[in-house]
């Protein structure tokens, strides 16, 4: 279930909606797909340059961590 928050793309108009994905907003979002769909660029391409998080559980990843 989606919680409402802030997308993480700077200056975004549309604070405090439900996320779609990866800390975007459905507008943020459906952008970005739209841009990795057309080859313009990646998923992976977006999370380095902090655009998007990165694909994964949050609590997986940090329990994986854990040594």
């Amino acid at each position: 279930m989606s919680h409402p928050t802030d997308c993480m793309t700077p200056n975004c108009t549309r604070p405090q909606v439900p996320m779609m994905g990866r800390g975007l907003c459905m507008m943020c979002y459906s952008a970005a797909k739209r841009l990795v769909d057309q080859k313009q660029t990646t998923w992976e391409e977006l999370e380095e340059r902090g655009l998007c998080l990165r694909k994964g559980d949050p609590f997986l990843d940090a329990f994986n961590k854990k040594e």
